[in-house]
């Protein structure tokens, strides 16, 4: 199965919109990356792999291609880490490729899985916005920046465990049927 993912590429002061697809095929363990990535995108392999493991969850033991696209925008820093984690785990069938359609994933991962501003967050949610993404999961530290594009919904996280089980969620609820409570007849999940 290939999962994918969008994300920001920041050209300037401006962005464009990334898709960050995985494969994980039979193979030799190997990472693969794909897309005309810098030098700090490919110490990615480490980071994102830490983070997985150091938040309980499992690197995979066969060849990991990411590709991210378009190939003929250049990819540099380190706010592709958060996508390429949760593509891993989409691939990996933790959650649902259906569960992050219409969202843009955006965050550095530290060694222990803690989600970490990324530059241009301003730019990437304008560059969201204006491709018709409103759904936006950061991380905490970019608090204050969210309230200058009012019109993007902007999830704050800490860490990748918090992004599974938020993901997670909201998948759940598009699920769960609704149903009355005995107490003032309220509906309730």
């Amino acid at each position: 199965m290939i999962a994918s993912v969008q994300s920001v590429a920041l050209t300037g002061l401006a962005g464009e919109i990334i898709t960050i697809e995985v494969d994980i095929a039979d193979g030799l363990p190997t990472f693969l990356l794909l897309g005309m990535p810098d030098s700090s995108l490919h110490e990615s392999r480490d980071r994102v792999r830490s983070a997985l493991v150091n938040c309980g969850f499992q690197w995979p033991q066969s060849r990991v291609t990411v590709s991210l696209t378009p190939a003929g925008i250049p990819k540099r820093g380190s706010s592709f880490d958060l996508p390429i984690a949760v593509a891993i785990l989409i691939a990996q069938g933790v959650i649902s490729q259906e569960s992050v359609e219409g969202r843009l994933f955006l965050g550095e991962l530290s060694l222990d899985g803690r989600v970490r501003a990324s530059r241009g967050l301003v730019a990437a949610l304008i560059s969201a916005h204006r491709s018709g993404i409103n759904d936006v999961i950061t991380s905490s530290e970019s608090a204050p920046l969210i309230t200058l594009i009012p019109e993007v919904k902007t999830h704050l996280v800490r860490d990748l465990k918090e992004v599974v089980e938020f993901i997670l969620f909201v998948d759940k609820r598009k699920c769960l049927p609704w149903r009355r409570s005995n107490k003032n007849n309220q509906r309730t999940l």
